[in-house]
């Protein structure tokens, strides 16, 4: 019951890669596996953001409201988890055991796995999946990139399709979508007021965006400029309500703990 769960939580999350052989003397979009061989194809700048309870989207099928639902996910946690997060690819099996010993130490520190640790999983898989590789990312382009940290929790959860845990699991993986576009198919009720506040927001600042070298925060002509995002500035956008500040970057202690584990 496990691996089919499991399963489809990939065929809604996974997206292949496709490159090309740039040799073949037709244009190509992508032309390395980003995994093996990263190479930055153009110099334009770019918008690289995190919401701050992404792992909601695996989360949301490993529990009900009150439990556990695959104890198989405790009682083989090293293995299961090293498939979920994907480092059984490109870890030596015989690290596989250390390091989920450490995960676990570090994400369920009382030693159990139960109806109380829901976020503690939800944790996990951000830290792990998202921000881990996200913030790697945003450290290897050569082009400004700008960060944002969305924190805005809309009356739309994609937690009610990804699972049937009805427990608040915070902002997950695709919520920020809410703010951007009108999806009818998945949420067919409009925006309330304090949701289109916020959507009205974010489009004005990716709007500004796309049409200056100047992006603010507020996507105003003479709003606060919106501070491009390095390893030695570590400035994000926070949304989290239609009010947007600057803050430090929130999860260097998470991206130095998988950085170093791997």
């Amino acid at each position: 019951m496990f691996k089919k769960s499991s399963s489809s939580i990939f065929d809604r999350s996974s997206y292949q890669i496709i490159f090309e052989n740039c040799n073949s003397g037709q244009e190509a979009f992508l032309c390395h596996h980003p995994i093996f061989d990263f190479h930055q194809e153009s110099f334009v700048p770019a918008i690289v953001g995190l919401n701050s309870e992404e792992g909601g989207l695996f989360a949301a099928s490993l529990y009900n409201n009150t439990s556990l639902i695959h104890p198989e996910f405790q009682m083989d946690f090293n293995r299961l988890v090293a498939i979920m997060v994907n480092y059984n690819y490109y870890t030596k099996p015989e690290y596989i055991d250390e390091i989920g010993e450490k995960v676990f130490k570090k994400y369920f520190p009382s030693g159990g796995i139960d109806g109380h640790t829901h976020i503690n999983a939800v944790n996990m898989f951000t830290d792990s999946i998202f921000v881990e590789c996200i913030i790697d990312m945003a450290y290897k382009l050569s082009s400004p990139v700008y960060s944002y940290f969305y924190n805005y929790q809309n009356e739309f959860s994609f937690n009610t399709l990804f699972g049937s845990c009805e427990k608040p699991l915070g902002v997950t993986h695709g919520d920020e979508l809410n703010s951007i576009f009108k999806m009818n198919s998945l949420n067919p009720n409009d925006l309330n007021k304090k949701d289109f506040e916020v959507s009205k927001l974010i489009i004005d600042i990716w709007y500004k965006f796309v049409t200056s070298d100047n992006p603010t925060i507020d996507g105003l002509e003479n709003g606060l400029s919106w501070p491009k995002f390095t390893q030695s500035n570590q400035s994000m956008l926070l949304l989290n309500s239609s009010y947007p500040s600057i803050i430090r970057n929130p999860c260097m202690d998470a991206y130095a703990f998988w950085k170093k584990l791997m």
